[in-house]
């Protein structure tokens, strides 16, 4: 069963729990390793940072790196929370600048942004998965 967008809304409160939404998807890392082979422990801070993954304080390796590092949203800078909330939208065809500037609080150009790398992403997935149209002693006409 397919959620609703009050649903959704409603189920991802707050940015913690669409990271951890992400993470259920495989979408964003449930662990990580420095580049030293340490365990690194994820840290959200409520001070505005962005969160990250971070090696324990030992004073030989206090590596840190971005949770959005060696994943899809590497580069970008929208949250979360109103990333999933905006691929939601996309695909059930609510993309308008107007609905995305109303209900998610982005900006004309945030909004165009998002939608032509969502197209993309369509596409790819469209190029890497062709679907077959017809079968034998079925014609299609394509006009």
């Amino acid at each position: 069963m397919t959620a609703s967008f009050r649903e959704l809304c409603t189920r991802l409160s707050d940015e913690d729990t669409a990271i951890r939404f992400l993470q259920e998807k495989g979408i964003l890392h449930q662990q990580r390793l420095c580049t030293r082979g340490h365990a690194m422990k994820l840290t959200v801070e409520r001070n505005g940072k962005a969160p990250r993954w971070r090696r324990c304080r030992k004073a030989e390796c206090k590596t840190e790196v971005s949770l959005r590092t060696g994943t899809w949203f590497e580069g970008l800078k929208l949250d979360f929370r109103t990333a999933v909330l905006f691929i939601y939208s996309w695909s059930n065809d609510y993309w308008s600048t107007k609905f995305c500037s109303k209900e998610l609080g982005l900006s004309t150009n945030c909004s165009v942004s998002w939608k032509r790398l969502l197209r993309e992403v369509a596409a790819e997935s469209l190029l890497s998965n062709p679907l077959v149209i017809g079968g034998p002693n079925c014609t299609v006409e394509v006009d």
